[in-house]
C-alpha cells in the first residue's frame, strides 16, 4: 500500500512511529500528526533515511533534532 502524499513513506517501519515502540500511544499520536502526515520533509529522522537508508537512523533521534542530522550526516561522511 502507498502512503498518501503528504503521508512519510518510512511511517511503517520508523522505529519512533511503530505500535511496538515503547513510546507512550499519545506521544506516538503527536510524532505522526505533527511529522509523519504533515511536515515530514522537515523531520530529522526522515532526513537521515533519505540520505543513509532508514536502517541507518539512530533509535534515539526525533524529528525536531535537525543540528543532531546534520552533525550526524557530516561524521558518516567523513
Amino acid at each position: 500500500m502507498v502512503p498518501p502524499k503528504n503521508t512519510c513513506k518510512h511511517i511503517g517501519y520508523c522505529a519512533l512511529t511503530r505500535d511496538d515502540a515503547g513510546y507512550s500511544p499519545e506521544l506516538v499520536r503527536i510524532i505522526r500528526t505533527k511529522w509523519c502526515h504533515a511536515d515530514y520533509t522537515q523531520c530529522a529522522r526522515y532526513r537521515v533515511a533519505r540520505v543513509l537508508g532508514p536502517k541507518a537512523v539512530p533509535v534515539d533521534f526525533f524529528p525536531t533534532e535537525i543540528e543532531r542530522t546534520e552533525t550526524f550526516l557530516a561524521q558518516t561522511a567523513s
